[in-house]
């Protein structure tokens, strides 16, 4: 009964965790820069209720933060687009072919070898089987929580690289002549900042397609 229910205080965490805190991290993030725009023209409106407005901040920091998140992964797509790895090879594809070979190149001894695909269409299918296989392990559940770790932090930078960009637009827009040093730094700072979350986001995708390989040579020929 008890395991049952640490089962769940389990998998309720790991819904959260996934989910919740990278949308509300780049909810809050990319909502203040908003809220900062919208105060700076005088658009910025409230309830005459508090608990109203309460509400209003925490629905509209879960939508900003959802939004993000989906604009954050499109965003880090088309910026590896610019420094592949590979000339004409996703980074995905290099980055997965690379953790097939890793694992092929150290089984040559047990002559067991993961298939290796050429078209990235294939691969993607293979990674979500690898994904489908391990999530029905239960032996691979501690390897699992481990790497929902990189999904998360890769989650909150995605999110976080879209609040970055709208905060070098905002910058932009109220770009101050008469203060035009600050202005620039606060730009260049955003932008920075945003090219330092794609960095990170990838970075994390990328460890994250490594574990989740090994997990499953390791798992599979257990």
């Amino acid at each position: 009964m008890f395991s049952s229910l640490n089962k769940i205080v389990d998998r309720i965490g790991e819904i959260f965790n996934v989910f919740d805190f990278s949308y509300i991290v780049s909810g809050i993030a990319s909502l203040a820069v908003i809220s900062y725009g919208l105060w700076r023209y005088n658009l910025l409106y409230s309830f005459d209720n508090d608990l109203l407005n309460i509400v209003s901040v925490i629905i509209f920091t879960y939508i900003c933060g959802l939004i993000s998140f989906v604009i954050g992964k499109r965003v880090r797509f088309m910026y590896n687009k610019i420094f592949p790895i590979q000339r004409g090879r996703s980074r995905f594809m290099s980055c997965f072919n690379s953790a097939i070979q890793y694992v092929n190149n150290r089984n040559n001894q047990r002559g067991i070898y993961l298939n290796r695909y050429m078209d990235e269409e294939n691969c993607r299918k293979y990674y979500v089987e690898m994904w489908s296989y391990l999530r029905g392990c239960e032996k691979a559940a501690p390897a699992l929580k481990f790497i929902n770790r990189f999904w998360v932090m890769q989650a909150v930078y995605e999110g976080l690289a879209t609040s970055f960009l709208l905060g070098t637009f905002m910058g932009c827009i109220l770009y101050d002549c008469n203060n035009c040093c600050t202005s620039l730094i606060i730009i260049i700072g955003f932008l920075a900042s945003f090219c330092f979350c794609c960095y990170e986001g990838t970075r994390y995708a990328e460890s994250q397609i490594i574990e989740v390989v090994i997990a499953y040579e390791r798992y599979l020929n257990a």
